[in-house]
């Protein structure tokens, strides 16, 4: 498992725990309940659930929200 502090950047974290608006959301797969986030500063992929996030890869990414990538 990865460590906290070995994902994403320490703007894209921070904004995960608070709320902020970086990371952005840029879909949601309604179906799955979930959220995919772009950190601006950094590039990392988020996924964000109802009670948690993570750093997802591109592939990852691409294959829960294929809507989004076309």
């Amino acid at each position: 498992m990865t460590d906290w502090f070995d994902k994403g950047c320490k703007s894209c974290r921070n904004g995960v725990l608070s709320g902020q608006s970086t990371p952005a959301k840029v879909a949601t797969n309604v179906q799955e309940h979930v959220h995919l986030l772009r950190c601006s500063t950094c590039g990392s992929w988020w996924l964000e659930t109802e009670r948690e996030a993570h750093v997802i890869d591109d592939a990852e990414a691409r294959s829960t929200f294929p809507d989004f990538f076309g």
